[in-house]
């Protein structure tokens, strides 16, 4: 809970804690604050972003894709940028 309190004292608007420390995660989370004004403003315009609907797929380009992952073939730096249909 020091971490999260001392995070959001320097100015960020949200803390994660996820090790997997379920009573670790229920400390920090009773130990913090509900959103309020221009953070609560900054998370909702940040979720507003966020693509809802799916991102057409091309079946056969993503086996091929996979198909060369996976036999160690895949160029990363060819690949399109995982994101890229949200930007």
């Amino acid at each position: 809970t020091e971490r999260a309190e001392q995070s959001l004292k320097a100015g960020c608007d949200v803390v994660l804690h996820c090790n997997g420390d379920l009573k670790q995660m229920a400390e920090v989370a009773k130990a913090t604050k509900k959103l309020k004004g221009e953070a609560k403003r900054r998370a909702e315009a940040a979720l507003n972003r966020i693509v809802r609907a799916p991102e057409p797929l091309d079946v056969a380009e993503s086996r091929a894709r996979l198909e060369a992952a996976l036999t160690g073939r895949f160029d990363a730096a060819k690949g399109p940028d995982v994101g890229e249909a949200q930007a």
